[in-house]
């Protein structure tokens, strides 16, 4: 027979460790959604470019320099490299914190959303 005052410590450390556990179970359902979300955007991805690939062969010359044209600013050419600037830029690698995600939307007086804020 186990006495109450015995009973007690093991009934509050059992409680603590089925809290633990219960959020060690949330974390591993969270990451295992996480982890499918990521293989229907690639699977998406992927199916796109396909999409895109097989939609670009079968365009003529002038609705491929359309393209070109619509996506690049500017072509330098120096005596020993060539190089393509887009008009949309890269993602930088490291976020800058001080920038709001809303800096290139302008409202309907050409200021930046961002600015409004």
């Amino acid at each position: 027979m186990i006495h109450k005052a015995e009973f007690e410590p093991r009934i509050t450390q059992m409680r603590v460790r089925i809290a633990a556990l219960e959020t060690q179970i949330a974390q591993a359902t969270s990451e295992m959604t996480r982890q499918q979300e990521l293989r229907l955007i690639i699977g998406r991805l992927k199916d796109f470019a396909t999409q895109v690939k097989t939609g670009l062969e079968q365009l003529d010359w002038q609705q491929r320099r359309d393209i070109i044209r619509t996506l690049v600013k500017r072509v330098e050419i120096d005596k020993d490299q060539v190089n393509v600037v887009f008009r949309v830029e890269p993602l930088s690698p490291v976020p800058d914190s001080d920038k709001d995600c809303l800096q290139h939307c302008t409202g309907r007086e050409g200021t930046a959303l961002s600015d409004t804020f």
